[in-house]
Order: structure tokens, then sequence, then C-alpha cells
């Protein structure tokens, strides 16, 4: 998704609004969501990998490198351009 989750609520139950706009209290959670969570929305210097999610807006938009996941069963690495 975009910006992520609210915690604590199902997948099916989350607004739209929240998916592209959420940061706080979903950033900050430790909540084990059920999945991990991949977004954006919040630029970072690299990817960021919590337990329950990993942010991969690098700030493109602002001169930063576009960076995509690659997730093959229990492996994770990146690339950049």
């Amino acid at each position: 998704m975009h910006a992520g989750i609210r915690p604590g609520l199902p997948l099916e139950a989350q607004s739209a609004e929240d998916l592209i706009r959420i940061r706080q209290p979903f950033l900050s959670s430790e909540a084990v969501h059920g999945v991990v969570v991949v977004h954006g929305h919040t630029a970072r210097a690299e990817p960021e990998i919590r337990h329950n999610r990993i942010n991969l807006d690098t700030a493109a938009w602002s001169g930063g490198p576009l960076t995509c996941a690659v997730l093959e069963e229990d492996r994770l690495g990146f690339l950049q351009a």
C-alpha cells in the first residue's frame, strides 16, 4: 500500500484514507499485522526494515534513488536506480 495501515484493524476494515495517508500510529507500531506491510509515503535515506513493515520510500521524488524490493521465499533484497 502507499502509506500503511491502522494497527489493530483487519485489512478488510482499513479505510482508503489510512492506506493513502497514515503515518502515526502505524510507523511506531510494534504490532504484528498478520502480514509484513510494504509501504512508502515517509521518506528515509535507505529502505527501513522492521519485523512488521518495510518502507521503500527513499525520496525518489526529490532526487533520492528509486527503490524496489525483491522478495523471494525467505530472502529480501533491494534494487535502486
